[in-house]
């Protein structure tokens, strides 16, 4: 007997989540367990992919209905912890930053609740999809975590302009996480789009259904995207230096700095040696009288 659509979407998120998990685990010990490491977030993005599509496997040959709630209601968690990912490597960013030009941590800080609130109506709303006769309660609650996540995609967006536009002021090796952080928010943004279909669907939909969802349409929509974000910052991951908070050291060096002269510099900061730039003389500048 063969496998049905669906089980080969769950063997192929298995496959690819088992590998990921074990990279991300290296990854990130590599980078150091901290709230700006946001490679510590895909441990458990890999984590509730291969619970959820082993439940999917297991509730379709057994035809359990308590494994497919399940995995319906653990494919609703991994969204919100991809974007809290992001949220990491903005924080990093913005600590990379000159303290001159960086913007206030706080912002960063704010998104704590909205994610919280967000996994919680998530699992609350496939909770109840999963009850006969509570699938538009559910759905209420789909739409909210929707909108919540639509707004926050927003906001990294607007954070992650401001971090483009003073990138001038970052390490040479962030400039690469800058750009993954808007090559990924388009890609997440067909992911939320997603959760807003599921949400303002007709109940009785063959497409957007959480239970019974169209296979393609969530492979295109749900797994696909999550698959080209977690591969580029894992591939980021490896090759990416351990951060570096420039903030606390003073202005960068000459020779990371674009668009700033060795007179502009040197008449900012009158005390920076710049005897160590490579393109600069041995001696001290003093800034002129």
């Amino acid at each position: 007997m063969g496998l049905t659509s669906g089980e080969i979407l769950d063997v192929i998120n298995i496959a690819y989540y088992g590998p990921a998990l074990f990279i991300s685990i290296f990854v990130a010990s590599r980078h150091g367990f901290r709230r700006s490491n946001g490679w510590l977030y895909l441990v458990p993005l890999a984590l509730v992919r291969i619970v959820g599509s082993s439940l999917g496997i297991v509730a379709t040959s057994t035809h359990k209905k308590t494994e497919s709630e399940i995995a319906a209601i653990l494919s609703s968690v991994g969204l919100t912890v991809l974007i809290q990912a992001l949220v990491g490597f903005l924080r990093r960013i913005n600590e990379g930053c000159h303290k001159d030009h960086r913007f206030n941590p706080r912002f960063i800080d704010l998104f704590t609740i909205p994610l919280i609130v967000a996994i919680g109506l998530g699992i609350d709303g496939g909770i109840q999809m999963s009850k006969a006769g509570d699938y538009s309660s559910g759905q209420d609650k789909f739409k909210i975590t929707g909108i919540i996540l639509l707004a926050l995609l927003a906001a990294l967006t607007a954070l992650t302009i401001f971090s483009s536009i003073n990138r001038s002021w970052l390490p040479p090796n962030e400039f690469r996480l800058v750009g993954a952080c808007a090559f990924c928010l388009p890609v997440l943004l067909v992911r939320v789009v997603y959760v807003l279909c599921i949400g303002f669907a007709d109940s009785d939909s063959t497409t957007f259904n959480l239970l019974a969802p169209d296979v393609t349409v969530e492979g295109i929509m749900s797994s696909a995207p999550e698959f080209i974000v977690v591969t580029i910052l894992l591939l980021l991951g490896l090759v990416a230096t351990r951060a570096r908070n420039v903030a606390k050291v003073g202005p960068p060096p000459i020779y990371e700095m674009e668009r700033q002269d060795q007179r502009t510099f040197s008449a900012q900061y009158p005390s920076q040696p710049i005897a160590w730039a490579p393109s600069v003389a041995t001696s001290t500048a003093q800034p002129q009288q």
